[in-house]
């Protein structure tokens, strides 16, 4: 019975990949959801184990039942998948119009419920099989559907997603699953028994011809690809062509205004240009725009995906990237000025707004200094975001205000220009930018001689004069203080997310708005690390069960923040994760299946006190230590950087480890205090509800609220109260 529970965690995080693949492709509040998805995630499946587990009669059904529920366990993987990807149609939305908050929530609350219980409740189900083969521990279906986790997530990241869609690899799910049950119904000659595999097939196919004749007769794309980075599609209207990535329009073609205003405003704010810089952008015609001024020698052009380049070239007629000139680079933006030794008179960027950890690393007193290393003395840098025409509401203000404030942090000068889009410039020069107006800009630009068709100097004087730069400037300034937006602590995602929210009138938004507060949050950690404290060391009998329950659900709580934290630290210091999240769970599920493993050898050897309870849990609070010092490496650090990356990995297969060796060590502990033997999926549930709470914790509060070295502090300090905690437990008990 071991390879059907080995399959149930590849199954598992399959289409947990392919659910967050696909969230990062439909959604654009990134990490916000992101937290929220697991978290709903690990509740469903918690219920699952801890509460339906406790509906299973004897257990020589569990076999049978247990072949049953599979195949429709990867249909329902299949069809929350599809589900995902179809929530435009489900808001009456089209493809590129952002879906609301509350919409989003909803959704990845309920389109992986049925899979998440049947999940729990399937776990449960291979603990009473392996009782069946006598085997009266856990542990090893534990270790069994982490060692299947594991090498999904590897062979996910390193052979399928290269290959293959998203939803092509959801469809193994069902696959894997009917073929496993239908060749056990098979074997044991239990031929009324197919009909279970036969109707879950049948209902997969019906899933897939609804989602393909729905795309065929409502199709949104002219053409839509996978890359490392994401999914991108274009769009057509007329002649217009509309660029996408995942669920973010990047760039419209052709469109003169936006190219000219990005271009021929940031040109003029500096003089005698010989070098410029474009990161992101580039394909909409702005080097074309570049290339008008006479004195430039040459245009540097980033890109970091080069499918969306090909694409461009494929698509758009008149787009040439072989100009002389011009070079055209395929990489990441920050690891390209790491890496060059140019310096440049303009540097024009034009990415996503900070919604996410990949996007918001370009929005950060790093990726400023950085910036401002690779720039002349009169250099300048320019940028946009999506701002209101007149009235800037305070959580607005708040959001520019703190993007001013962290270029200040780099930049002696720095004007920010009003309107439906906020241009912000910051240049070397003390004092260079500050008399900076639309009279300013026109002057400038008559001087240049360049002739443009939407940069005119009757409009800039307008919506750029004197008057209203000074009441935009006041109403920043009336903002207060704002926070710094660093790698470290991104303040600016969840802010702009919340922004968004409120314009799509989403409700979730008043809740996140009173807990983010600083010392609101400190409060609730306090509280949180007392009362697992306090829940373990009051005595009692049953202070042994509930000493239990706090450790493995701390614990749980501990590896998902590590995990969430490796997501968004992995994000900011190396970009996309796109392609390498399924890896990053993959060795996370390693290391899970290695300690697991190593745990059962020491149970069965009759090595099981409290007392190794209380280490492990020690050894956990050493592993936030190790990420501070991680997270202090310099970006430019003599350290290699592909040894630095590796480290990003290796601590969360550290952080698994620790809770895979935890599990049965806690599960042979609670067996000793429980006799009823009903109740075995009760435990897994608490570890799941633990990683719950984790996950909405610090994805959507502690990592925006407080930073992630403030984060990684308190999970240490909880695991070491904890582990002192245990100790104390257990000289109470003797």
């Amino acid at each position: 019975m071991n390879f059907p529970v080995f399959i149930l965690g590849f199954i598992g995080i399959t289409a947990q990949s392919s659910f967050l693949r696909e969230i990062l492709a439909q959604f654009v509040t990134g990490e916000l959801v992101f937290g929220a998805a697991l978290f709903f995630w690990l509740v469903w499946t918690a219920t699952g184990s801890a509460i339906l587990g406790r509906l299973i009669g004897k257990p020589r059904n569990a076999t049978s039942l247990f072949y049953r529920i599979l195949p429709f366990y990867g249909l329902f993987a299949f069809a929350g998948v599809l589900l995902t990807a179809s929530m435009h149609d489900f808001g009456g939305l089209v493809q590129g119009e952002r879906i609301p908050l509350d919409m989003q929530l909803i959704a990845v609350a309920l389109v992986f419920m049925p899979f998440n219980l049947s999940g729990g409740f399937l776990f449960a189900l291979a603990v009473k099989m392996q009782e069946c083969d006598g085997i009266k521990s856990a542990g090893k279906a534990f270790t069994l559907e982490s060692a299947g986790s594991a090498l999904a997530g590897i062979a996910v990241s390193l052979f399928l997603i290269p290959f293959f869609p998203n939803k092509i690899i959801a469809f193994s799910c069902p696959v894997l699953a009917i073929m496993v049950s239908a060749v056990y119904q098979y074997k044991k000659g239990m031929y009324l028994e197919l009909s279970w595999p036969l109707a879950a097939g049948f209902a997969v196919l019906l899933i897939a011809g609804w989602h393909h004749v729905k795309q065929t007769n409502e199709p949104s794309y002219i053409v839509c690809k996978e890359s490392p980075y994401g999914r991108i599609g274009i769009s057509q209207e007329g002649e217009s062509l509309t660029f996408y990535e995942n669920a973010t329009a990047l760039f419209s073609y052709p469109d003169i205004e936006a190219v000219e205003y990005a271009v021929h405003l940031a040109f003029a704010c500096t003089s005698d240009i010989r070098r410029a810089l474009f990161i992101g952008g580039s394909m909409g015609g702005a080097v074309s725009e570049a290339l008008k001024y006479p004195k430039i020698e040459a245009v540097d052009a980033v890109e970091i995906d080069p499918v969306m380049l090909d694409l461009a070239i494929e698509h758009m007629a008149d787009f040439d990237c072989s100009r002389s000139g011009v070079n055209y680079h395929r990489t990441d933006g920050r690891a390209f000025l790491a890496k060059m030794d140019e310096r440049y008179d303009v540097i024009i960027l034009s990415i996503p707004e900070p919604l996410s950890g990949a996007t918001n690393r370009y929005y950060t007193r790093e990726f400023f200094e950085l910036l401002s290393s690779r720039m002349t003395a009169q250099g300048v840098v320019f940028f946009s975001v999506e701002g209101e025409e007149n009235y800037v509401p305070d959580d607005l203000a708040s959001f520019l205000a703190s993007i001013r404030r962290t270029l200040r942090e780099v930049f002696p000068t720095v004007t920010v220009l009003p309107g439906a889009t906020v241009r912000f410039i910051a240049g070397k020069e003390r004092g260079a930018l500050e008399s900076l107006d639309g009279a300013f800009l026109s002057r400038e630009l008559e001087k240049r001689g360049i002739e443009t068709e939407f940069v005119n100097s009757n409009y800039i004087t307008h919506i750029y004069s004197p008057h209203r730069i000074a009441a935009f400037t006041k109403t920043l300034d009336s903002a207060g203080e704002t926070d710094i937006n660093t790698d470290l602590h991104p303040t600016a995602y969840l802010s702009r997310a919340l922004i968004h929210a409120r314009q799509d009138s989403s409700r979730s938004t008043a809740f996140l708005k009173v807990l983010l507060k600083r010392n609101r949050l400190i409060l609730l950690i306090v509280i949180l690390t007392v009362v697992c404290a306090a829940f373990t060391l009051i005595p009692g009998k049953s202070a042994g069960k509930r000493g239990l329950f706090a450790a493995i659900g701390t614990l749980g709580m501990s590896e998902i923040s590590l995990e969430l934290l490796a997501v968004m630290a992995y994000q900011a210091r190396f970009g996309h994760l796109y392609g390498r999240i399924t890896l990053l769970i993959g060795l996370y599920m390693a290391g899970l299946a290695a300690g697991s493993f190593l745990s059962s050898r020491a149970v069965e050897s009759g090595t099981s006190d409290t007392s190794l309870l209380a280490k492990v849990q020690a050894f956990m609070a050493l592993i936030p230590i190790l990420w501070i010092v991680v997270l202090f490496i310099p970006q430019h650090a003599v350290i290699n950087r592909s040894f630095v990356e590796m480290l990003f990995f290796v601590l969360p297969c550290m952080a698994g480890a620790a809770g895979g060796y935890q599990f049965p060590l806690a599960d042979a502990l609670y067996r000793q205090n429980d006799r009823k033997g009903n109740e075995q999926g009760t435990l897994y549930g608490a570890d799941l509800f633990g990683s719950s709470l984790g996950a909405m914790l610090t994805g959507t509060l502690l990592i925006p609220g407080l930073g992630m070295i403030p984060t990684l502090v308190f999970l240490s300090c909880l695991n070491l109260l904890m582990s002192t905690a245990l100790y104390f437990n257990v000289r109470a008990r003797r």
